[in-house]
């Protein structure tokens, strides 16, 4: 593809300006390792979901708020359940981990 709108411009130049669509500019994003116009890229979605405070699914898809893929919790009950995972984890003294 040549875009006419590129025409007259080197490689360098070019690239250049479609890294400051995309940084600075948020006209052009990223989905599927394709260069998409921003609203349709995963950025923007995550943007959506931040001010929204919702999760966003794996698949870059907004989840619906009524229905949150993971449980939230506060910082003592996710120190609690990591020292648990920890401790699971742990060998014993034969250096084979316990199952």
């Amino acid at each position: 593809r040549k875009p006419a709108f590129l025409t007259g411009y080197s490689l360098g130049q070019a690239c250049h300006i479609v890294q400051l669509a995309i940084a600075h500019h948020s006209l052009l994003g990223y989905f599927n390792g394709a260069i998409v116009p921003y609203k349709n890229s995963t950025s923007m979605r995550k943007s959506r979901c931040a001010v929204e405070q919702r999760p966003c699914g794996n698949d870059n898809s907004v989840v619906d708020a009524q229905e949150p893929t993971w449980k939230i919790a506060d910082w003592e009950t996710a120190q609690k359940c990591l020292k648990e995972i920890m401790a699971d984890a742990r060998p014993d003294h034969s250096g084979v981990k316990q199952v």
